[in-house]
C-alpha cells in the first residue's frame, strides 16, 4: 500500500497553519497582557509565551503561507511556493530558538562556572515553545519540498 503524499499535505499543512495562526495570536495577546499586568510571567497553559511582536509576525507568516498553499492549490507554482517559504521560516524560527537556548545555556554556564555564582536556568522553557514544536513538524515538509525543487518540479 503505498503512500499518498499529496493527501497526507492536505491533511497536515491545515493543521499545522492553524496551530501557527492560534499561537501567533496567543502570542499577541500575551504581549498585550505584559502591558494590563506587569507581572504577568508568559506561562499559559504550560507553554512559554514570550509576548514578542517580532515572534509573532514571523509565526503569523507561516500561518498565513500554510493555509495560502492550500488556497493556491499544491498543483500550482505560487501554492507551491508558498509551502516552500512557509516551511523555511519555520525551520529557520527553529533554529533560532534552538541557538537562544544554547546562548541561555551558555549565559548559565559562565555565571556558575567562570564567576563562581549560583544560576539556573528551565531547559524545558526555552524548548517547549511552539516554535520549537512547529518546527520539529516542519522540517520533514521543508526537505521534501527542498527536493521537489532540486528536481525542478515546481507543483506536487
Amino acid at each position: 500500500m503505498a503512500l499518498n503524499v499529496r493527501k497526507l499535505l492536505y491533511v497536515v499543512i491545515p493543521i499545522i497553519g492553524v496551530f501557527y495562526l492560534a499561537y501567533s495570536a496567543l502570542e499577541l495577546y500575551s504581549w498585550a497582557l505584559s502591558f494590563i499586568v506587569p507581572e504577568y510571567s508568559g506561562t499559559w497553559v504550560g507553554l512559554f509565551l514570550p509576548g514578542d511582536v517580532g515572534w509573532f509576525i514571523a509565526e503569523f507568516t507561516v500561518g498565513i503561507l500554510m493555509i495560502g498553499s492550500l488556497v493556491k492549490g499544491l498543483g500550482d507554482y505560487r501554492g507551491f511556493s508558498c509551502l516552500f517559504i512557509g516551511s523555511l521560516i519555520g525551520v529557520a524560527l527553529l533554529g533560532l530558538q534552538l541557538l537562544v537556548v544554547v546562548a541561555s545555556v551558555g549565559d548559565v554556564g559562565v555565571v556558575c562556572f567562570l564567576m563562581g555564582e549560583e544560576a539556573s536556568y528551565n531547559l524545558a522553557e526555552g524548548l517547549l515553545t511552539p516554535a520549537v514544536i512547529g518546527g520539529i513538524v516542519l522540517t520533514p515538509l521543508f526537505a521534501y519540498s527542498l527536493a521537489r525543487l532540486r528536481k525542478g518540479q515546481m507543483s506536487l
